[in-house]
């Protein structure tokens, strides 16, 4: 599907010329750092083409390392005096001029920081998405704030934040422009040693999509001349789309989000399935512990965890959601959308990883049977269910009654005395996610711990909790 396009060339000509920094005796250099498949390493062959137009020397030594598994990317780039200046090519101890982070967790790793000083000017975007890193380990402290008090601490000085990624994507509907995005700001704000025509031939020459990668790098310029300006190019019901929802600030409320998203999941039942078993802790909880709230709100994650189990018929009810459709429609204009699928039965697993194949399907053919499908879900669970009896289907099932049963014999052991190891283990399933192996891993892992996290919360209780899990 095509973007919409975003005309620029009106407010363009009104742009002051940005003044360039300093080059310095020593060179200039620059981090760029990110996440893999987002154009990093693009981003810095750019700015290497754009000073060598100049007739600066320049050095790249780009770390790609976990890139195509969306891992960190670091791109050290030096800008030198002249093509016959040497310098290493890693960025060293402070060594940074400017570090342009299109992702703060990628900035906040020892890879980028050791190049940050006193004398470092940081673009962050503070918008934090799950990498690799999260994936590896799901507990990773995702904290924006925090990860921008870290740069700041140890540049001493506060971070300048760049909305790139946000930008980028209710410009021209991904992310992948999030990194010129941010270039075309730091040119704008003169703390790139480069000039706006360089930029823009070593765009040219780079070859790839020119055009939206010229509307990405002018729009960061645009942006920090005029955000005003830069926010008017945006469609309105782009705009819309990109406003927070009403925060969800009671836990009566977030009872109620997760009561009506089990309703349209399967049915009334199965939410007040959920309801009754939160309600029966919340009582138990506040006799035990007049105004404590964390065990319910433990058992309510988890249990919603469990009983919402993305599976055949949960994808199809997402992907054929209108709104779904809707907000592609306000993103795209026109072109053709294919959804990329792993359905069980048709095509197996991929040998080398142990995964379901994926293949690419039209979605205006597969739409009407995905509407289908949504409307089977009536039959989960049930003996008429043809997807019930797969290993992945029962495991996910058997963790949900699980749960229940132990939930119910926390309530019946609870005190005052273990509240707290009654968290913990009404927390376990916390450590369960993905899909496929990995979700069989992580479903090793928590199971693993319940034992003696059973053996804690029966510790200090009068009867003990029971063996039955």
């Amino acid at each position: 599907m095509k973007p919409k396009p975003l005309d620029l060339d009106a407010v363009l000509a009104g742009l002051p010329r940005p003044e360039a920094a300093d080059l310095g005796d020593g060179g200039f250099g620059i981090l760029l750092a990110g996440i893999g498949g987002t154009g990093v390493v693009t981003a810095s062959a750019i700015v290497g083409m754009a000073a060598h137009l100049e007739g600066r020397g320049v050095g790249i030594y780009d770390m790609t390392g976990l890139a195509q598994k969306g891992g960190a990317v670091y791109s050290h780039l030096r800008i030198l005096p002249t093509l016959q200046s040497v310098a290493p090519l890693r960025l060293g101890l402070e060594d940074a001029r400017l570090m342009v982070a299109s992702d703060a967790i990628a900035a906040t790793q020892l890879e980028a920081l050791k190049t940050v000083g006193c004398s470092t000017t940081i673009l962050v975007d503070d918008q934090v998405t799950a990498t690799q890193t999260f994936h590896e380990n799901g507990n990773i402290d995702l904290d924006a704030e925090r990860l921008v008090r870290r740069l700041e601490r140890r540049a001493g000085r506060e971070p300048v934040r760049v909305p790139a990624n946000d930008l980028a994507r209710r410009a021209f509907g991904d992310s992948i422009s999030a990194n010129m995005i941010m270039l075309g700001y730091a040119l704008q704000m003169g703390v790139l040693p480069l000039s706006p025509e360089a930029m823009e031939q070593a765009i040219q020459l780079n070859g790839a999509d020119v055009v939206g990668t010229l509307r990405a790098f002018r729009l960061g310029r645009l942006y920090f001349a005029d955000p005003d300006a830069a926010e008017s190019l945006l469609a309105p019901e782009e705009q819309a789309t990109t406003m927070a929802p009403k925060p969800v600030d009671t836990l009566q409320e977030r009872i109620a989000v997760r009561v009506s998203a089990l309703r349209a999941y399967q049915d009334a039942a199965y939410a007040e399935r959920f309801r009754h078993l939160v309600e029966r802790v919340r009582e138990a909880e506040d006799k035990v512990a007049a105004g404590s709230t964390r065990l319910t709100e433990a058992v309510a994650r988890n249990t919603f965890r469990l009983m919402a189990y993305k599976d055949e018929y949960e994808v199809a009810r997402l992907l054929a959601d209108p709104s779904f459709w809707d907000g592609l429609r306000r993103r795209f204009d026109g072109g053709a959308l294919k959804l990329h699928l792993a359905p069980p039965i048709l095509f197996g697993r991929d040998p080398a990883s142990g995964r379901p194949r994926k293949r690419a399907f039209s979605a205006k053919y597969l739409l009407p049977m995905l509407r289908l499908l949504a409307r089977g879900r009536v039959l989960r669970g049930s003996l008429l269910d043809p997807f019930g009896w797969m290993r992945e289907r029962r495991m996910e099932r058997m963790l949900r009654d699980r749960y229940f049963a132990l939930v119910d014999e926390i309530v019946v052991y609870l005190d005052g005395a273990n509240l707290e190891a009654a968290v913990a283990l009404a927390s376990y399933p916390d450590e369960i996610r993905g899909y496929g192996p990995v979700k069989d891993e992580s479903v090793k892992r928590a199971e693993a711990r319940v034992d003696a996290l059973r053996v804690q919360f029966s510790k200090n209780s009068a009867d003990g909790l029971t063996n039955a899990a």
